[in-house]
């Protein structure tokens, strides 16, 4: 009789001590801890390579090569900031793609706010 009181002793505060360390969490969750810098955003820190990545390389749509209106320069882009930007939000573009995160969107759109300036 000793030999299970004292098994269970060890036992139930091993269980509780797994069962209570064994949570689950969502990818958000785990990726909450990643935090999003949408101020002071400059054209030369962000939107430049935003735009690069998702409209000229990526997609191929507004680069060198491109049909459509050209997104090279900064006055190409700010010369169709607010399409671009309406285009963004409601997940138009990039086209084929999925809709851009909520921070490059923020990133984006702040940028606009402060009137988009060439920086």
């Amino acid at each position: 009789m000793k030999k299970i009181t004292i098994a269970l002793s060890l036992i139930i505060p091993i269980s509780i001590s797994l069962f209570n360390s064994c949570t689950y969490k969502s990818k958000e969750e785990l990726l909450s801890k990643v935090t999003c810098d949408s101020t002071n955003v400059t054209y030369n820190s962000a939107i430049q390579q935003l735009v690069t990545q998702h409209c000229n390389s990526q997609s191929g749509c507004h680069g060198a090569n491109a049909g459509s209106i050209s997104l090279l320069t900064y006055q190409n882009v700010y010369d169709h900031v607010d399409n671009v930007l309406d285009e963004i939000v409601t997940g138009g573009m990039p086209k084929s793609a999925p809709k851009l995160d909520d921070c490059t969107i923020g990133k984006f759109q702040n940028w606009v706010n402060n009137g988009a300036p060439q920086n």
